[in-house]
């Protein structure tokens, strides 16, 4: 996957969770002044946040538009640049003039100014995943922050509420998505397996809603407080018609949501331009046929125990399970071939027993 060297998404931790199940298994933002990369992107998706309108699909050759400036080039990101000016929405975000959205992007920045440059360069890391995952279901990358919120991107953020993971699913809700989760294996840890779950969420949040801010107010309280929400104002046609309905905390969380999505789209307007982002995650990936410590696994692939527990958090145990199909591991980038090579070993040792050169106990 190509990814773009300057990626620049900004912000905060703040406390909420995704403790509820999903359903189905007018400000112009000043784009010359927008940082390149990532930026441009969010503020391409920002505006279709509170429309109930669906872009236009638009062939995969697009190039990008006149204007645009990107550093390192991504064919998914001329897509959504493209979608947004057919809509004819391109630099639009209407709750960008909110007075609710800019105080709090203002509020933000005066009390935890260090969280927000720690998400700036958390997020990087992951960003190429959100990215392909958000695209394929149709869900704007300004939601790709949320894991901002819910977590600060920590693998292993645990609520009070038992919710787990960057994306802060509750167990039934992972499971209901496609996430084992059992005493060997959380897939609400793995970054890749939790994005494509979250991502499916949000679009079926939004396709029950037809909004993308009513889609945001029921990840934070559930499409089951939204709905009886709407059912006591049947007038309303947006969050802010709806908010005096909503808990507090999802009256407070959607505003979050939007000042963060403000903040990335222009970090450098914020006093944000200079954070130190990380690696984007790379890795290759092997399938082990049996149950392996991941010890074992970081001797055959030349690379420590640490790295290859940091690709595979959702081994709870350290140890790779028997599965029937073979279970998909994460090696340091550039370790596969070498893993190829001595996991073959490995197994021929194992099937003819001790003795046999390659031969290692293993539990």
């Amino acid at each position: 996957m190509r990814v773009l060297t300057a990626a620049a998404v900004g912000m905060v931790l703040f406390g909420a969770g995704c403790a509820q199940p999903g359903l189905r298994p007018a400000s112009m933002l000043d784009t010359s002044r927008m940082n390149p990369g990532v930026s441009h992107e969010v503020a391409a998706s920002l505006s279709g946040l509170s429309s109930s309108r669906t872009s236009p699909h638009v062939a995969a050759d697009v190039q990008p538009l006149d204007g645009a400036s990107y550093v390192g080039w991504d064919e998914s990101l001329a897509m959504d640049r493209a979608e947004a000016f057919l809509a004819g929405t391109e630099s639009l975000w209407p709750e960008a003039s909110d007075p609710k959205v800019v105080s709090r992007a203002e509020t933000m920045l005066e009390r935890e100014p260090e969280k927000l440059r720690r998400g700036l360069g958390s997020a990087a890391r992951y960003m190429g995943i959100i990215r392909r995952e958000f695209r394929a279901v149709g869900v704007p990358l300004a939601l790709g922050f949320l894991p901002i919120i819910e977590s600060n991107f920590s693998l292993s953020a645990v609520s009070p509420a038992r919710a787990v993971g960057i994306w802060q699913f509750t167990a039934p809700t992972a499971q209901r998505y496609g996430l084992v989760v059992n005493r060997e294996i959380d897939e609400r840890r793995d970054p890749e397996k939790a994005t494509r779950a979250a991502a499916h969420l949000l679009r079926d949040l939004y396709d029950r809603f037809a909004r993308w801010d009513l889609a945001i107010a029921a990840y934070n309280a559930g499409p089951g407080t939204v709905d009886r929400a709407l059912s006591a104002r049947p007038g309303a046609t947006d969050f802010w018609g709806l908010a005096d309905r909503l808990p507090g905390e999802t009256r407070a969380y959607v505003p979050k949501v939007l000042a963060t999505a403000l903040i990335a789209s222009r970090p450098g307007d914020f006093g944000l331009a200079d954070v130190d982002h990380e690696t984007p995650l790379r890795y290759d990936t092997a399938l082990v046929l049996q149950r392996l410590d991941i010890g074992t696994i970081a001797t055959l692939c030349g690379s420590t125990r640490e790295a290859v527990a940091e690709l595979n958090p959702s081994l709870r145990r350290g140890v790779v399970p028997a599965v029937d199909e073979g279970y998909p591991v994460r090696l340091p980038h550039g370790t596969g071939k070498r893993f190829e090579l001595g996991y073959a070993a490995w197994r021929n040792g194992q099937a003819q027993g001790p003795g046999t050169p390659g031969y290692r106990s293993e539990i």
